[in-house]
């Protein structure tokens, strides 16, 4: 009973703390705390060391991916609906982890483009209006998203340490597909894994301008840390 009332005392300081916050710096740590709480970006769970975990980084394809792995006859896929990073309690020393990546600057552009289309869905459009270096600015899931969601810390701007700790973490996963080439490599993963399937979905595929040289160099600034792990899983994959 007292750590209930504990908890939920902590929850409503931390609301009132974050929304006051937002309205003198004019950041949204209150809408992030409110998707927190719903369980996106999450990693407080658990799952069993049978099942598979879908590590979905927004914008990387996780919407098709999940629907073809809802098919595996052996049900071990987990997080199939949702955006969360790694667990805290469930270690990819010991547990067995899936995920795409992709291009840093690609997904950062999609980001935006994405809440440019959709300002009804998305908190963050009143920063994107304004730019894509204010909704950098003020919008945490533009900046080293890859490396919060692979170390399992998405509250926190990721440093040295978030950094070291997801290259560890991914080096363990039990498979990590590439956005870049995502139909055959996933094709060759669910044959692999005798899942079936008839083709590659291709979900809330978008068109778009793509970014100028100085938009990317931009986004690059704000995502050291992800193009970094990015490319050294490219090399790696390469390599094997």
């Amino acid at each position: 009973m007292i750590k209930t009332q504990l908890a939920r005392a902590k929850k409503y300081i931390l609301k009132i703390a974050y929304f006051s916050y937002d309205k003198l710096m004019g950041t949204e740590m209150y809408t992030t705390f409110k998707l927190f709480q719903s369980g996106y970006h999450n990693p407080d769970y658990r799952f069993e060391k049978d099942q598979i975990a879908l590590i979905h980084i927004p914008k990387t394809a996780g919407t098709s991916l999940a629907k073809l792995l809802s098919n595996d006859p052996q049900n071990r896929f987990v997080l199939l609906d949702i955006h969360k990073p790694v667990s805290l309690h469930c270690s990819p020393e010991e547990f067995q982890y899936i995920t795409i990546l992709r291009d840093p600057i690609a997904r950062v552009w999609s980001h935006y483009q994405m809440v440019l289309r959709y300002p009804k869905g998305y908190p963050y459009q009143k920063y994107a209006v304004q730019g894509l270096e204010v909704f950098l600015k003020k919008t945490w899931e533009t900046r080293n998203m890859m490396c919060r969601y692979l170390a399992g810390n998405t509250q926190q701007e990721p440093d040295s340490q978030t950094f070291e700790k997801a290259i560890k973490n991914i080096s363990t996963f039990y498979k990590v597909l590439f956005f870049e080439n995502f139909a055959k490599e996933t094709s060759d993963f669910l044959t692999q894994q005798d899942i079936p399937f008839e083709k590659i979905p291709n979900e809330r595929k978008s068109k778009y301008a793509q970014p100028t040289e100085e938009e990317k160099a931009l986004i690059a600034q704000y995502n050291q840390w992800d193009l970094t792990i990015f490319q050294r899983c490219k090399n790696e994959s390469t390599n094997h």
